[in-house]
């Protein structure tokens, strides 16, 4: 472990203070169960932020915020980088596990991730930040009505991601299963949003931003129904702007 590192070690306590389990292995840095990092270089000494874990007490803004003051007290160190695979999981009343991106919920409702709020940016983040909101600023349900009447193509590649996604939603809603083409499982998981989103819906929500905000702000997942609507609107948007395959989520933040 170079010098650096012991130094950074050194001073984590006076920043987690409430935090005693600091250790190295394979020169990844661990603070507890909530941070992994280690500290390379390439021309100039960097941190690369490996797990972000929020707990009880740290949230995810107050662990980046934390670490950047931590991290300003070495003049060396001149940029932290991270690769973005922030996701949750929810169990419906099955226990049943769904996955989903917090990133494309972000999205969704804003234009940009939950890392670019923060001064963490992709390469490309001025071009997508263009894509996105020219994207959820469109009409969400004239959208999916353009699916099912194939006035937007899919191919080959959009039919079968939206398959492998909406499968295990479409296995759940439907209780008769037969063997169906891909594309009436498609169509079913988009009916039966456009049936059950509106129930959910205090004011009239016309734009995809306007439904992705409503996405990332409703918590309650007592009701199964919620929780199928959230993976059919997000495996949706995914395709359409095709975040999983082209998505860059690797961010650099440079330090001041």
């Amino acid at each position: 472990m170079n010098k650096l590192s012991i130094k950074i070690i050194e001073k984590i306590p006076e920043y987690f203070d409430d935090i005693i389990n600091y250790t190295k292995h394979n020169h990844l840095i661990c603070i507890g169960c909530i941070v992994n990092f280690l500290v390379k270089f390439n021309g100039k000494y960097y941190i690369e932020l490996k797990k972000i874990n929020k707990n009880e007490k740290y949230s995810g803004s107050l662990i980046l915020n934390t670490l950047e003051k931590l991290f300003l007290n070495f003049q060396e160190i001149k940029y932290i980088t991270l690769k973005d695979t922030s996701e949750i999981y929810i169990r419906n009343s099955k226990n049943d596990i769904f996955q989903q991106s917090l990133s494309l919920i972000y999205i969704m409702s804003s234009g940009v991730t939950w890392f670019n709020k923060f001064g963490y940016y992709q390469e490309t983040f001025g071009v997508d930040m263009i894509f996105y909101n020219k994207i959820i600023d469109r009409n969400f349900f004239d959208l999916i009505d353009s699916i099912i009447s194939e006035k937007i193509i899919l191919g080959n590649r959009e039919i079968n991601y939206l398959y492998i996604h909406l499968l295990p939603v479409y296995k759940l809603i439907v209780i008769n299963q037969e063997i169906v083409s891909k594309k009436v499982i498609i169509d079913t998981c988009i009916n039966f949003l456009k049936y059950h989103l509106p129930a959910f819906m205090i004011d009239e929500y016309d734009t995809i931003k306007d439904i992705g905000f409503w996405l990332k702000n409703t918590k309650d997942f007592n009701d199964d129904s919620i929780l199928y609507l959230k993976n059919i609107i997000l495996s949706l948007f995914s395709m359409i702007v095709k975040f999983q395959w082209d998505g860059n989520l690797n961010y650099i933040k440079w330090l001041k």
